[in-house]
């Protein structure tokens, strides 16, 4: 997918009035990104569970996993922008900021907590079990809301935000009988909570400092998302692909980095590509492309779609994890899945039709005499 977005889409994608935000993520503009977003998010957990080995560990290294992914999403980007440039030359001028530099920078501060974010779950799992740090985690759903309030002066109303209370609740319950990891955002966290979930020699850290980090990371992840949001359509002609670019060489870098600290050793033993499988590399090229459609949803729809494409997401792993892997079905997971899609459904009512909702119509003047003569 190519993303190629008329002028007047862009413009109303990323210039909406600031006090009013329009319940419109499954409108006919909107909904290809929300739904491509959703079943790549409900692929990825399902392909990274099948690579596994059979004792159930990642035969391949993780932090190499995670920097072929940020690579894939990279030379995508790069591609997409070059086509792009060639088919709409009028493109170019509005490519490169006034201030360059300035802007490749801002392009690290989300990179950069995405980055600690997921490296901070091998300190959350030393202290919590994965079930109570998913649970935890949910509450990046609310943060969102707040700083998409105050960061991006966007208003959400009062049944808005009961849904979005409404949709934490039902992804923590969905929680609660499986601890299945969180798909949301970069997938090197996906990864490193299953690798840190499995490892066998933790060192025990208090269950109140994990609580709080747990805390603190979906608070980081909830601002990473906004503030990614921000940057993306602080240019409204800007091309996407430029401005992934610009993420993604962060992303790499820090990644790469992060490989050869944590797994230099082993890959120099036995390689970089050792243990990787066909299942392998279709999980790290659907982690790249959850990466690219999460950032299309950013700049075309907004965070408020991405907690929603996440949360269905997750409620979506959870009913096919029952035939493929022999989950049993649960009174929690029922009530999560009629949770998610109540919350999905109340945010996107509109207010006209709230108005007209059951509506008893005015009696015919007249009417009541002569039902009383009667």
């Amino acid at each position: 997918m190519i993303w190629r977005i008329r002028t007047e889409d862009r413009t109303l994608a990323s210039a909406a009035p600031s006090s009013v935000v329009a319940a419109a993520m499954f409108s006919a503009r909107q909904a290809p990104f929300t739904i491509s977003a959703s079943l790549l998010m409900a692929l990825q957990p399902l392909l990274l569970t099948l690579s596994k080995d059979d004792d159930g560990y990642f035969a391949y290294s993780v932090p190499s996993a995670t920097m072929f992914c940020e690579l894939m999403k990279l030379a995508f980007s790069l591609g997409a922008l070059a086509l792009m440039l060639f088919q709409q030359p009028e493109l170019r001028s509005k490519t490169i900021s006034d201030r360059p530099l300035m802007e490749f920078a801002q392009f690290l501060v989300p990179s950069l907590i995405y980055f600690a974010n997921n490296n901070l779950a091998f300190v959350i799992l030393q202290s919590l079990d994965p079930t109570t740090f998913q649970l935890i985690s949910q509450t990046k759903t609310i943060f969102t809301g707040i700083l998409f309030r105050f960061m991006l002066k966007k208003r959400l109303g009062i049944f808005q935000w009961m849904a979005l209370f409404f949709l934490a609740c039902g992804t923590a319950c969905s929680q609660i009988p499986t601890a299945s990891p969180s798909s949301e955002g970069d997938s090197h966290g996906l990864m490193l909570l299953e690798a840190s979930s499995s490892a066998e020699n933790k060192t025990p850290i208090p269950a109140a400092v994990g609580v709080g980090v747990s805390l603190v990371t979906a608070l980081f992840s909830s601002l990473a998302g906004v503030y990614n949001e921000k940057l993306l359509k602080g240019r409204v002609f800007a091309p996407i692909h430029w401005q992934n670019v610009q993420m993604y060489i962060h992303g790499f870098w820090l990644n790469l980095v992060f490989m050869l600290i944590y797994d230099g050793a082993e890959i120099k033993e036995k390689g970089l590509l050792h243990g990787y499988t066909a299942i392998a590399w279709a999980a790290v090229v659907c982690n790249a492309f959850v990466g690219l459609a999460v950032s299309a949803v950013l700049k075309y729809c907004d965070n408020i779609a991405r907690v929603y494409a996440h949360s269905i997401s997750l409620v979506v792993v959870l009913v096919v994890s029952v035939p493929l892997f022999g989950l049993d079905p649960t009174a929690q997971l029922v009530l999560a899945l009629l949770l998610v899609i109540a919350s999905t459904v109340q945010y996107n009512i509109p207010k006209t039709f709230d108005d007209a909702f059951d509506l008893i119509p005015d009696p015919v003047p007249g009417e009541d005499a002569k039902i009383t003569k009667a």
